[in-house]
């Protein structure tokens, strides 16, 4: 993403996401996928995890939009289900799970930004 020549101009990142993502929405609504890499995450560029913060908080503001995992992305893809069935989709179990609980002996890395690792 560093490399990226698509942003056009004085573009943020956050905005470049939001206008590739709805090529996607607004074309054939294939997934969206947004691989983030070490270069791209580096602690010397903290201005990216703010503007990929927001643009994620932008693409949840569609009601037919969800952030998930490659595992689940690709589940969906092998098991199509409309929106209005999403709740009960036994490959995501979204809202089944017990919530997590805080992890004893943390095993932090140089990206966590929101703990006190």
């Amino acid at each position: 993403l560093l490399e990226c020549e698509q942003i056009k101009g004085d573009e943020s990142f956050a905005d470049f996401l939001v206008r590739n993502f709805l090529r996607h929405y607004e074309g054939n609504r294939a997934p969206f996928v947004v691989q983030l890499d070490y270069d791209f995450l580096n602690p010397i560029y903290p201005q990216h995890v703010t503007e990929i913060r927001e643009s994620v908080y932008r693409l949840l503001s569609f009601p037919d939009v969800y952030v998930v995992s490659m595992k689940d992305a690709l589940e969906w893809v092998r098991h199509p289900t409309n929106l209005s069935d999403l709740a009960d989709f036994p490959y995501w179990e979204c809202g089944n799970n017990a919530a997590p609980t805080a992890c004893q002996d943390p095993n932090c890395c140089q990206f966590d930004t929101g703990t006190n690792c």
